[in-house]
């Protein structure tokens, strides 16, 4: 129970006051006396400590607490396993009988609680840290003073690593103020505490408090000892939180970069603090137009927080990195990283990116099409926001809610996730961030639901914005963003090209939607062949589904066929219903475009082709309608129908085949006669290897066929070859 009653003198008004003392003054002697103990130890008292302090026998203890309970002064609280609970049945009757007690005798019950709590629970004395702290914190002996802070940092430590950040500062706080009884003297002690009660601040949301007045006494205190390893710690703890509380636009600000260039100049090579000092300075060089050295930088770190095997300092690390090195030549590297993080323990691991960290891994498994891998991640950070008081988590997890909403086509379900996300962003206190993220989360379903005029009052960057006009028909300002962006920077595609995945892939798509193939052409080089699936946590969208717009766009059609499949597959695996029936819709036009549609047929020039195109498109037609229709995605809607209308408009005759033969089955069986192997077939059409797979599995079966030379004997028997 709560040990303490200072500060509350003179809150009993005199008329309870006298009824309380009239009820106490009938109980015994010994009653008295035993609950005397009972208000030292707290409002709430365990029987076996109460007895231990007394020191009175089973038949003392029996009656007295009998005799209390008949006076209804206390009550049985618990009774589980043989361990019995007591409680005072209203704060004010403890109270008086604290208030009765002698200083000296009620500093000597303190010290006498507190030795017996140590004794019997030995074994778990982090679980009763603050009742601790407490009893020996009313001591004037030096070493149970020094006991009150140790345990006070204890119950801090406890409280912080159930996300009870506040009660870790009021822990701390206590702790500073018992320190400055027992040693003002003792600056690194006091320094320690202050470096741990930014820690907790920063937690609980205070971060103008860690930046205006504890980190610079820290800071203070280090340099006068000359301490450079805590004046550096000080200083990376400021600079975090001031980016922390004020997103990347903190970042580059005269404040932040004071802060980052002192940590780094106490910071020494090959520590824990060099680790963190140069994620900062990455950071400080990416947001400050050198993003290659930035990067550069972390990596650095990140090996070094690895060889020094420090969990917090590795965990810092690669948050930083998985944040910054979002550029596709990062791609494989961040999947391992992910994986690693995904596998580490998290025991003692407290830092205030955690949440964060979570975030760039799930949206990491994402960006590969690892949906079930993300989720779990995600599940993790939802029951971190679900049981602590930080506000970081609560947004984010919001975020992941609103990603897996659109992922299943519940757009709307999307968007009002997104507004909640700004509105409790504001009753946290963290409304920067939450906007941010609400635009993440709300930018693409408004795209999809045909509001573009919403949409775009969440582009707070360059390349939203020219997402968002592309979408709105604004060809002119796109063009010139698509200049200015895409065409007039300098080595882009290359190794230093640090340019973020998503970014680059929203210029992408407005390229496509306003046809300027100079720069649909040069960031298609960027991103074929890399692998990754889907955007991530930022505006997520299929990048296969762009890739195959920008081979169109380019003429190049059985390529943009290749990437439209491939992303079928993704986005049916995932799945990602929006994403899937797009892809089916550009599919169509494909097919259905009289350039392109029959070759890929088979059989370009013909009557024959034509009919096999648009009957192929109004299949995939028929799916996206129906998706549409269900997920309210209008002006797709109205687009498929048009299309679907003008291809009914001509005369189709459904191609057949011997065997009920797919089309595709028919031109992988024309493969595997020519002798292709499976990996050649699937380079040919474009199409994955386990998909070619399955096409084999199908006409093995369809063909009574055992195997791929009796398939090719039955091809050419039917003149299919």
């Amino acid at each position: 129970g709560d040990a303490s009653v200072e500060g509350v003198a003179g809150r009993i008004p005199e008329g309870l006051r006298d009824v309380i003392g009239k009820r106490l003054s009938r109980l015994s002697q010994e009653c008295n006396r035993l609950l005397a103990v009972a208000s030292v130890i707290g409002r709430e008292f365990p029987l076996a400590l109460l007895q231990s302090v007394a020191q009175v026998s089973d038949e003392e203890l029996d009656a007295s607490l009998e005799e209390a309970q008949s006076a209804v002064v206390i009550e049985e609280r618990s009774s589980i396993v043989g361990i019995v609970n007591y409680s005072f049945a209203h704060a004010f009757f403890r109270q008086t009988m604290y208030e009765e007690i002698i200083a000296p005798r009620r500093l000597r019950l303190h010290q006498q609680v507190a030795r017996t709590i140590e004794q019997q629970y030995q074994a778990r004395l982090e679980e009763h840290a603050v009742e601790l702290a407490e009893h020996f914190s009313h001591s004037s002996d030096p070493s149970d003073l020094a006991k009150a802070v140790e345990y006070g940092e204890m119950a801090a430590r406890r409280a912080t690593a159930v996300y009870a950040y506040w009660e870790g500062v009021g822990h701390l706080e206590r702790c500073l103020q018992v320190q400055e009884v027992l040693d003002p003297d003792d600056r690194g002690r006091r320094c320690d505490l202050l470096l741990a009660l930014v820690h907790a601040l920063g937690m609980a949301g205070e971060p103008r408090r860690i930046v205006d007045e504890v980190a610079p006494e820290a800071l203070s205190l280090a340099e006068a000892m000359g301490d450079g390893v805590r004046a550096s710690r000080a200083c990376q703890l400021a600079a975090s939180w001031i980016i922390r509380s004020g997103g990347t636009r903190a970042i580059d600000t005269s404040e932040t970069a004071q802060w980052v260039e002192r940590a780094d100049r106490y910071a020494q090579p090959d520590t824990v603090e060099r680790v963190v000092a140069d994620t900062l300075l990455g950071l400080l060089r990416f947001y400050r137009g050198r993003p290659e050295e930035g990067v550069a930088l972390v990596g650095k770190a990140l090996k070094l927080a690895r060889r020094l095997d420090d969990p917090e300092a590795f965990w810092e690390a690669a948050n930083r990195w998985l944040f910054l090195a979002t550029a596709p030549q990062h791609a494989e590297e961040a999947l391992v990283l992910a994986q690693d993080l995904s596998a580490r323990p998290r025991a003692g691991v407290i830092m205030a990116g955690l949440p964060s960290t979570f975030m760039f891994i799930g949206s990491t498994f994402l960006i590969w099409g690892q949906r079930g891998r993300a989720e779990k991640v995600w599940r993790e950070l939802d029951e971190m926001a679900q049981s602590g008081g930080q506000a970081s988590p609560k947004i984010i997890s919001m975020l992941f809610a609103a990603i897996v909403a659109s992922l299943d086509g519940r757009l709307e379900d999307a968007v009002a996730t997104g507004q909640s996300m700004s509105t409790s962003g504001g009753e946290l206190g963290i409304s920067t961030q939450a906007d941010t993220l609400s635009g993440f989360a709300s930018m693409r379903p408004l795209l999809y639901l045909g509001k573009g005029d919403n949409a775009i009052k969440f582009a707070a960057t360059d390349f939203s914005r020219a997402l968002c006009l592309a979408h709105l028909g604004r060809h002119e300002e796109v063009t010139a963003l698509l200049e200015e962006l895409v065409l007039a920077r300098p080595g882009i595609g290359s190794d230093e090209d640090e340019t973020r995945t998503e970014r680059d892939i929203s210029m992408l798509e407005a390229a496509v939607l306003v046809g300027h193939r100079e720069a649909a052409g040069l960031l298609l080089r960027r991103f074929a062949g890399t692998g990754m699936c889907v955007t991530g946590y930022i505006h997520n969208t299929c990048i296969a589904r762009h890739l195959g717009g920008v081979a169109a766009l380019l003429g190049r059609a059985n390529e943009a066929r290749g990437y439209y499949q491939t992303a079928v597959e993704v986005c049916r695996d995932m799945p990602f219903r929006p994403e899937e029936a797009l892809t089916h819709l550009q599919l169509a036009e494909l097919l259905l475009d009289p350039s392109t549609g029959p070759a890929l047929s088979g059989a370009e020039g013909s009557a024959q082709g034509k009919d096999q195109a648009r009957a192929e498109a109004l299949e995939h037609l028929d799916i996206a309608i129906a998706e549409f229709l269900e997920m309210k995605m209008q002006p797709s809607l109205e687009r498929a129908v048009a299309l679907q209308d003008k291809a009914k408009a001509g005369p189709v005759r459904a191609p057949t085949y011997p065997a009920g033969l797919s089309q595709r089955e028919v031109e992988v069986l024309r493969l595997i006669s020519a002798g292709k192997t499976d990996r050649e077939i699937a380079e040919e059409l474009f199409i994955s290897f386990r998909t070619v797979g399955n096409h084999v599995r199908n006409i093995l079966n369809k063909t009574s066929t055992a195997n791929r030379t009796e398939a090719a004997t039955f091809a050419a028997h039917q003149g299919l070859t």
